[in-house]
């Protein structure tokens, strides 16, 4: 499946609103630079700054109307990580970024006799994926309250801003057709 075409188109009309049209216009205003990477990561930090969103796990008051979960979350500025996670993913599709909405669990407690990783419910976890050529999916947490397990991007070749006339050996990995 072509990744673009399947990750990296709008969502349904709708689901952007007024609220987080301002969350979007504001991240591109703060993007230092206006490439899909810099853009991601100024997203994710804008998402977790407690100066804009709060976590929490407990969202049962807040009244979303017919709002979609994006536009919600946007403004109510209340939620835990599927919420962070929904936003940046429709938002970063907003852009024709391509982006998908993950979930899975934080890591367990380590029990250092056996070697075996306890995972329970409670570590219940969201967040987004990126897709960027050459690289493929990178993840990118943007849950607040001090819940995301964000890792530092690899190091790698500096790519060059312009592609070649012949497809290198790295854009036919099953990586990249995933």
């Amino acid at each position: 499946a072509d990744i673009a075409a399947t990750y990296g188109q709008p969502t349904a009309p709708g689901t952007v609103g007024p609220e987080a049209k301002k969350v979007l216009d504001a991240v591109l205003a703060s993007s230092p630079q206006k490439d899909p990477y810099n853009i991601a990561l100024t997203m994710e930090s804008y998402l977790r700054s407690p100066a804009h969103f709060a976590y929490d796990p407990d969202v049962r008051d807040i009244d979303c109307g017919d709002r979609s979960a994006a536009e919600c979350f946007a403004w109510s500025k209340h939620g835990f990580c599927q919420h962070y996670a929904t936003l940046m993913a429709v938002l970063l599709r907003e852009l024709h970024i391509p982006a998908r909405f993950v979930q899975g669990y934080l890591p367990g407690v380590l029990d250092s006799r056996t070697g075996v990783e306890q995972i329970s419910n409670q570590g219940k976890h969201a967040w987004v994926e990126v897709y960027f050529p050459g690289y493929g999916w990178i993840p990118f947490d943007p849950t607040g309250g001090n819940i995301a397990k964000s890792s530092p991007l690899p190091a790698g070749p500096v790519a060059s801003a312009r592609p070649s006339a012949r497809p290198s050996a790295s854009s036919t990995r099953a990586a990249d057709r995933a």
